[in-house]
């Protein structure tokens, strides 16, 4: 016999109630949860198949596994399996179209026929598919199906146990409640989900839920509501408020007291800094700058090595930034060593230094912009930038003039080797500009082009370039 419980657990594992919850601990007394279990941060364990709803109280948290699924509950939240009442709900059915219909053995209109369901024939409904489109019935040949709009149900036909569909295993499908602060569902998982209406397409991914977001911390996830669907990668989120929009990043500040660190595998960290920073090409002064990452901007961690962070940024295979100066957030202290990449190193007449990739006279480059990657407090929408040919010409004196398609050049001055920067007032005087370009070899480069402009200087405008040399 099933007993359905709803567990409302309050633990104190060095927690009062107005802190967020220990991930620390949680990890602790959670380490060896096994498969459809739930377990608390007290080290009280239930199984999931015993409850269908679970809740937790501020100060309190929860570690669910479910097959693929891994869940963290903290703070004020309660989830309920919305394909699973709790009770084993009947209810009388009637054939009412006035003819005799088929049955089928799935509730699908190309199934094998199975049987027929005479006019006005009683039938008991036992079940249904996820969309209430079908209903399952006894019949003395078994359970069969028959189409929901040839028949008539006495009572709530939401209330039947959902007996095929998209969503019909455990936590599926789930019906989410939670408090104004501090609180929220982590979830790290692999299959289709139903959360509040919205569905889900999550690959190895890792998703945070609060009361209007969802925010994707790893892997990427298809979102879908009604007819509408949005793509999200790492570092972006979904608003589900009325107006359903994709983000393209988010605030920093918004997984303060997230405890990341419950979290299986792999280690989720972000890292910020509290100035422009430069990246090397590894985990030393000794590799050259690529460019600067912003102050006060997330940056996904992937690895680290002697006090270095390995970050992500796109268009480059290895981005390192020192840790200090950085605050990291999450399941830091459990990033994965990363051994440093070599150094790349040629004899010259002045000694050992790296090689230099910029060409001699003026060179012409096809130059693919990317996205407008956005980031800070944006009342501006994305800039659209076409690729286009950059020339560029040495000046001496360490400078390059870098021609696109502005009406006037960029000087850049050199930084290190094969590395050209410039900082100050765009070419049409409506912005603060930076401009870090790096010849990776004697036909490419990758430049960060980064725009404040002045009627939204909160804003900052990125564009990771590449380019690929043309004669």
């Amino acid at each position: 016999m099933r007993i359905f419980l709803i567990l409302i657990i309050s633990v104190s594992v060095s927690l009062a109630q107005d802190e967020c919850p220990d991930a620390e601990a949680l990890l602790a007394a959670c380490v060896d949860t096994a498969d459809g279990e739930i377990c608390y941060a007290d080290g009280s364990v239930h199984m999931l198949s015993d409850v269908d709803t679970i809740a937790t109280d501020d100060g309190s948290a929860a570690l669910i596994r479910n097959g693929d699924t891994t869940m963290v509950l903290f703070g004020a939240v309660e989830i309920e399996d919305v394909m699973d009442s709790g009770e084993a709900v009947t209810l009388p059915l009637r054939n009412t179209v006035g003819y005799a219909v088929n049955l089928r053995a799935e509730p699908d209109v190309n199934a094998a026929v199975s049987g027929t369901f005479d006019r006005n024939e009683d039938a008991v409904a036992i079940g249904r598919d996820d969309a209430a489109a079908w209903f399952q019935i006894e019949t003395d040949d078994g359970p069969q199906w028959v189409y929901a709009e040839l028949v008539t149900v006495d009572g709530d036909a939401g209330s039947l146990p959902v007996m095929a569909g998209k969503y019909t295993g455990p936590l599926e499908a789930m019906r989410v409640i939670q408090g104004e602060t501090c609180s929220g569902l982590l979830m790290q998982a692999t299959g289709a989900y139903q959360i509040n209406g919205v569905d889900l397409v999550m690959e190895g991914s890792t998703i945070y839920l609060n009361q209007d977001h969802l925010f994707v911390l790893g892997g990427a996830v298809d979102v879908s509501r009604q007819d509408e669907t949005v793509s999200a990668e790492a570092g972006m989120a979904v608003s589900l408020n009325d107006d359903f929009v994709l983000e393209d990043s988010f605030e920093y500040m918004v997984l303060q007291g997230v405890p990341m660190a419950a979290l299986p595998d792999p280690a989720i960290c972000f890292a910020h800094f509290d100035k422009r920073t430069p990246v090397h090409a590894g985990p030393s002064e000794d590799y050259p700058v690529l460019l600067n990452v912003n102050a006060m901007q997330p940056y996904r961690v992937t690895g680290e090595n002697n006090e270095w962070w390995q970050i992500n940024l796109p268009g480059y295979e290895q981005t390192w930034v020192m840790q200090e100066g950085s605050v990291g957030l999450g399941a830091c202290g459990r990033v994965a060593l990363v051994e440093a990449p070599p150094e790349v190193q040629v004899q010259t007449d002045q000694g050992i230094g790296s090689m230099n990739y910029l060409p001699e006279g003026q060179s012409v480059w096809m130059a693919n912009s990317g996205t407008d990657q956005l980031s800070g407090d944006c009342t501006s929408p994305p800039i659209a930038i076409c690729n286009h040919l950059v020339a560029i010409i040495p000046q001496g004196g360490g400078q390059i003039m870098w021609r696109g398609q502005e009406p006037t050049p960029y000087m850049l001055r050199q930084v290190a080797s094969n590395n050209y920067v410039f900082e100050g007032r765009s070419v049409l005087g409506d912005a603060n500009v930076s401009l870090n370009l790096i010849f990776t070899s004697e036909s490419s480069w990758t430049m960060t082009f980064a725009r404040r402009f002045d009627d939204n200087p909160e804003c900052t405008h990125t564009f990771y370039y590449t380019a690929s040399r043309q004669w």
